[in-house]
């Protein structure tokens, strides 16, 4: 049975101001950025579905998809109250995660999963 855990990551200000500067030339409708995950770990992989919002509503969309394969993961531990962080064999930066604190079981089971390996 799959993991599934909701998940958002922190913006910047330099992210901000670049995506306003980025629609302004490229995209007068604008983009807003997209910091929602889903994270979805099944018996061979964990899913990173991006999730942003479609221009004429609050539709939610999957934007991008990235699938890890559990052998790629090296290691996925929580930090602080909020904070998964999910480390790979082939990237040597970590990606983070924040979760609200009705997730927190789901981050807690997520990372049980690894610590099993």
């Amino acid at each position: 049975m799959p993991i599934i855990l909701k998940a958002y990551q922190d913006i910047s200000n330099k992210q901000v101001i670049a995506n306003v500067f980025s629609n302004l030339l490229a995209d007068p409708a604008g983009d807003r950025i997209t910091n929602d995950y889903v994270l979805t770990l099944t018996d061979e992989e964990l899913m990173i579905e991006q999730i942003g919002y479609s221009e004429w509503g609050a539709v939610p969309e999957v934007r991008q998809t990235k699938c890890l394969k559990r052998d790629k993961i090296e290691n996925v531990r929580l930090e602080d109250e909020n904070k998964i962080v999910i480390k790979t064999t082939n990237d040597p930066k970590e990606m983070v995660f924040l979760y609200k604190a009705p997730q927190k079981e789901f981050a807690q089971k997520l990372c049980q999963e690894f610590l099993k390996e």
